[in-house]
């Protein structure tokens, strides 16, 4: 019996067109764990080099079911870039796939917008694999021709990245140049293969802060010109960084579960099942993949961790506002400073000076808003009397009401300057008897989240309590109060140390009392 050369791709293709696409499945560790398996542009975007073993097959089923086994590593470097490197072996029924690839990324910055762009030079060796062939099958002019030869092809893809704050969104077009190198018969199969367009997005929703439960769904289309478009639908849900549960459907995959687990800091094993469609059980049914996750820790991760923390002491300063260096820890100035500095150019002293100097721009314009608040809250009230006055009472009564108010405004002025210079002075500092209350996180009036972080610290801190900063409108969770600054400020540094309570900080109640 004989077969034509485009009957051969035909029934290959029926064989394996439900699973062939780009890394020949849709490997879900893609869309969450490892995302440079698709997408070249995403190593620029990591946050630490990343190793992952992947596996996807039947544990128990047919005789030449697809099965897959990938290396890929992706690290990002010299703080704009990245490259990935991606070893994929493909099998199904008769046929032998491996793919060889390297991308390389380059990454800008626009504000807090990231973008990347990325190339992936590939390399496919293809063959048969003749351990499966079929005593008849070899009777066939075709796979006798086709026998102990191989075939190669190469491909060229580009792909571009996107993230801000939560949301990331990848583009890649993976065969923008496929060129057949030996065997064209191999290589024109390889080109169906992969897909013309794959596009990825993301966002990452916190549910809990307090137990760091974070919520990410993920939708990706991809096309194909011979098996048009699909669309995969999932979500993961994270606790604490160290466990996560997915779930999601995958069009020509069907119903897809998994979780993962950090079995030590820098290792994640991943486990998802497929339950696959039951019109072609061959290529997509009951199938296990398996991954274990190697992060690498490298000089310039350091940077990012001084900017994040950099910039979140620079926005609880903001928030609170706090612009009296007396009332900021020496370890988050140097933070601060040493994140601002990082932004200037010079050298190593220069920078510094001028880092110190933003410092000091971000603590005065600080100061500035505050001032500005205060005035325009205390014109606004002053506004209000004004009117119910006028309403209420007489012209005579209205110029003595107007007397007034100029008096409150003008002691408003002057209890603004007796706060800057008591720095930060309340209201109700007579509540405790000392005067320096070690604080470790703040809330609005009234929250729940305050009540029950309290309870908790509560065991291991008897002495936690509940500070009312009326004038700033925040309550002040605190674990421990001192008489003096000294040792309040070397309580502190002593938790930070320990990588305990690192957002904390010393509240003066009334300065005055060390007068």
């Amino acid at each position: 019996m004989k077969f034509s050369l485009k009957s051969l791709f035909v029934w290959l293709l029926l064989v394996i067109g439900s699973t062939a696409y780009g890394q020949q499945v849709p490997l879900f560790n893609q869309y969450y764990t490892q995302p440079a398996l698709v997408y070249s542009s995403a190593s620029a975007l990591q946050k630490a080099p990343q190793l992952s073993l992947i596996y996807r097959g039947q544990w128990a089923g047919l005789d030449g079911a697809p099965q897959n086994f990938v290396l890929s590593y992706a690290q990002p470097f010299a703080k704009k870039m990245g490259f990935d490197i991606n070893v994929n072996s493909f099998e199904t029924g008769i046929l032998r796939q491996t793919n060889v690839g390297g991308g390389l990324a380059y990454g800008f910055k626009l504000n807090k917008h990231q973008f990347s762009i990325g190339t992936e030079l590939g390399i496919a060796l293809h063959s048969l694999n003749e351990s499966k062939l079929s005593i008849e099958s070899l009777n066939d002019e075709l796979i006798q021709s086709l026998l102990g030869n191989n075939g190669s092809s190469v491909n060229l893809g580009l792909s571009l990245s996107y993230q801000y704050k939560s949301l990331v969104a990848h583009m890649a077009m993976p065969k923008v140049l496929s060129q057949s190198i030996k065997n064209n018969a191999f290589a024109e199969l390889s080109d169906n293969d992969l897909s013309d367009y794959i596009v990825g997005l993301g966002y990452s929703f916190t549910i809990d802060a307090l137990h760091q439960v974070v919520f990410t769904p993920n939708a990706t289309w991809r096309y194909q010109d011979i098996t048009g478009s699909s669309l995969d639908f999932m979500g993961k849900l994270d606790v604490k960084e160290k466990f996560h549960v997915a779930a999601g459907y995958r069009q020509d995959y069907g119903a897809t579960a998994g979780l993962g687990v950090k079995v030590k800091p820098n290792i994640l094993f991943t486990y998802n099942y497929d339950f696959g469609k039951s019109d072609v059980p061959f290529v997509s049914d009951g199938f296990n993949e398996i991954g274990l996750h190697f992060s690498f820790k490298q000089k310039h991760n350091s940077d990012s961790v001084i900017e994040r923390k950099g910039e979140a002491i620079i926005e609880r300063l903001r928030k609170e506002e706090i612009y009296d260096r007396k009332l900021i820890s020496p370890e988050d100035q140097e933070i601060v400073i040493e994140y601002l500095s990082a932004n200037e150019t010079g050298r190593k002293k220069e920078r510094r000076e001028k880092g110190i100097e933003a410092f000091d721009a971000i603590l005065k314009n600080i100061e500035n808003t505050g001032l500005a608040r205060m005035q325009t809250e205390a014109n606004a009230r002053a506004a209000k009397q004004k009117e119910a006055a006028l309403e209420a009472k007489s012209i005579e009564e209205a110029e003595r009401e107007q007397d007034r108010i100029d008096r409150e405004k003008a002691e408003a002025a002057r209890l603004l300057e007796e706060k800057r210079l008591s720095a930060e002075a309340t209201n109700n500092s007579d509540e405790l008897t000392n005067n320096y209350i070690l604080v470790v996180a703040s809330y609005l009036p009234n929250s729940k989240w305050k009540d029950q972080y309290l309870n908790e610290l509560k065991d291991k801190y008897p002495k936690a309590g509940v500070f009312r900063n009326s004038e700033r409108g925040y309550d002040y969770v605190y674990i421990q109060t001192f008489s003096n600054l000294e040792a309040a400020v070397k309580a502190m540094l002593d938790l930070k140390a320990k990588n305990q309570f690192l957002d904390s900080w010393v509240h003066i109640l009334n300065v005055s009392r060390d007068k």
